[in-house]
């Protein structure tokens, strides 16, 4: 259970991980969660339908969650995906909030390989993969299951929290302590 949850905006690569179900088989279930444009809605549930006729991979739009039903959502996936195209000029300053979201809720993240998140106090948790294709997505997803195993997210993001504590007390301290 693979979940892209957020913006269904095409440009922010919610089409490019439905059409990375191409690339995998029936043991795989692509959920798609988010908020957009009705005609952003219309375009992703054509590229489901196109895509359901070529492939065995289950591949579901699951409308719109927020709080509490958001969290329980996550909690029934196996691997949250960050499928951001790294060519696009915006990444280069831009840190993808659902990479947290899904680490909070204690999801393995798989993301695009781009400099925010690879710099961040939270990439030893996070499997990275390269290119922009849906093929590249979906290869990444297959070795994704090996990896994730050793990944334990909510321990890093406890790590990330106590290390804040600490670093905003000196701030608050006026020193370098």
């Amino acid at each position: 259970h693979v979940g892209y949850t957020g913006i269904l905006d095409p440009q922010k690569g919610c089409l490019s991980i439905v059409k990375a179900a191409e690339n995998l088989n029936e043991n795989y279930h692509i959920h798609i969660l988010g908020f957009g444009t009705q005609n952003d809605i219309d375009v992703l549930n054509e590229c489901i339908s196109e895509i359901r006729k070529k492939t065995a991979c289950l591949i579901t739009f699951d409308g719109v969650r927020r709080g509490a039903a958001y969290e329980e959502y996550l909690k029934k996936l196996d691997l949250g995906i960050c499928p951001v195209d790294s060519q696009k000029d915006f990444i280069l300053t831009q840190f993808p909030s659902k990479v947290i979201s899904y680490m909070v809720n204690g999801l393995p993240v798989l993301c695009s390989d781009i400099d925010t998140v690879k710099t961040s106090n939270v990439s030893e948790a996070v499997i990275f993969y390269h290119g922009d294709e849906p093929e590249d997505i979906a290869e990444a997803i297959t070795v994704a299951r090996k990896q994730m195993a050793h990944v334990d997210a909510r321990k890093i993001m406890e790590e990330c929290h106590e290390k804040f504590i600490k670093e905003i007390g000196v701030l608050l301290q006026g020193g370098n302590r």
